[in-house]
């Protein structure tokens, strides 16, 4: 019998807490005058979430097992792109209270491409120019369109 590798159980765990959140958003409270339940756009998420779970799963039991070379690379430069993604967005968090939303979120996005994109005058332009547009694009939505109130900032206040 062949052993499960990091990926297979990685993909179970998640088949069984999306399985867990899912049930547990049949506890939700459903407002008298509300057209639509509350839980329906989680449950939509956590059915997408099983059903990528569900291909990783497959995906990984027909990869080969893993095997440990020593010519692999350490734990940390393996994973240096997620790390550098959660420091990131821990700091985006951390900044948020003075930033706001908006200027915290194109920082964020320039940032993150500045360090995990391709370098150059021509690409930092471009960073630019899509850190703005979407993080911009999304606020204008969810504050105009949405009516979604966002965190303002102590620096600037809209």
């Amino acid at each position: 019998m062949r052993r499960l590798n990091a990926d297979a159980i990685t993909a179970l765990l998640l088949i069984v807490g999306a399985a867990g959140l899912f049930r547990l958003t049949y506890d939700f409270r459903v407002p008298i005058f509300a057209t639509m339940s509350s839980a329906l756009w989680p449950r939509l998420i956590l059915a997408a979430l099983a059903v990528m779970s569900l291909i990783y799963l497959v995906q990984s039991l027909r990869s080969p097992a893993d095997r440990d070379d020593d010519t692999a690379p350490s734990t940390l430069r393996r994973h240096r792109n997620a790390i550098t993604c959660f420091v990131l967005f821990a700091a985006f968090l951390v900044t948020l209270p003075w930033l706001g939303m908006l200027i915290g979120g194109i920082v964020y996005v320039f940032v993150m491409q500045e360090l995990l994109g391709p370098r150059g005058w021509r690409h930092r332009v471009g960073h630019v120019l899509l850190a703005v547009g979407s993080v911009g694009g999304m606020w204008l939505v969810f504050r105009y369109a949405l009516h979604v109130i966002l965190p303002e900032g102590e620096l600037v206040r809209f």
